[in-house]
């Protein structure tokens, strides 16, 4: 009984030190952490980089457009583009046939909505 019980406790002690991580999303990625993001240093070339192929001019296969500062803001103000990006897959998911934004990415755009938009 004894062997067991060292046992259970050598697992248990091992399973508390092999599972404590503290890499953050960025360090992982290998981004730097952005703590105040702004729209035009930090929002827009995610943008850029990940919708703006489709959401253009609003007429194309986005349907409405993701060009300015205020696109943005009321896509993200809405609910609309966070609800999209976080949709791990099927016909909501963004960026379409494409790879999911990184989670830094995603919490980025929120925190970018945490602090009341920033420019």
């Amino acid at each position: 009984m004894k062997f067991i019980s060292n046992y259970i406790a050598t697992f248990i002690i091992v399973l508390i030190f092999t599972s404590c991580e503290s890499n953050t999303y960025s360090e992982i990625e290998g981004e730097t952490i952005v703590t105040n993001p702004t729209y035009q240093k930090d929002i827009k070339p995610i943008i850029d980089s990940n919708c703006i192929s489709c959401h253009d001019n609003g007429s194309g296969i986005g349907g409405f457009p993701l060009l300015t500062y205020d696109d943005v803001r009321l896509s993200t103000e809405s609910g609309n583009l966070i609800f999209r990006i976080e949709s791990a897959t099927g016909e909501l998911s963004m960026p379409r046939n494409a790879t999911k934004l990184s989670p830094s990415k995603i919490n980025l755009i929120k925190l970018w909505a945490a602090n009341n938009y920033p420019n």
